[in-house]
């Protein structure tokens, strides 16, 4: 259910969207956009894990989940880039603000709540060389 909301609200954001833990992303080849400006690179979502608590009544109905997991919004970059300060000035800090607007299309929704979420900056992360930011999140519904 998470996923699928996920899936949409990425798809909505024009960003491209993938499952599965750190080891499976590695596996994707994704097109080099690495020499277009940020705004005409591709934004990949990718969605490494999550964990649910069900919630439970006194009478053990779930009245609440509680998803926690991770994922990375990021873009192409090249390992050979000059230094870290290109990789965020290029990249990274441009995508801190799309997170604001994933967050946002959350509070429109009335079947999840973000209660919470961190970041964490990355770069040159698996075959492709990405650089982007590493968003834990904690994400509730109730039945």
């Amino acid at each position: 259910m998470l996923i699928e909301k996920l899936r949409e609200i990425t798809g909505e954001l024009g960003w491209s969207f993938n499952i599965g833990r750190g080891h499976w992303q590695n596996l994707i080849d994704f097109p080099d956009d690495t020499d277009d400006i940020f705004e005409d690179k591709q934004k990949y979502f990718l969605h490494l894990w999550k964990d649910t608590d069900f919630i439970l009544n006194e009478y053990g109905a779930v009245i609440k989940k509680v998803y926690r997991g991770e994922a990375i919004l990021c873009v192409r970059s090249k390992i050979d880039d000059s230094d870290y300060n290109y990789k965020y000035e290029n990249n990274i800090r441009h995508l801190e603000p799309l997170i604001e607007s994933f967050v946002e299309s959350f509070s429109i929704c009335e079947e999840f709540k973000v209660d919470s979420i961190k970041t964490v900056e990355v770069e040159n992360i698996y075959d492709n060389n990405l650089d982007g930011v590493k968003i834990k999140y904690v994400i509730s519904n109730e039945d």
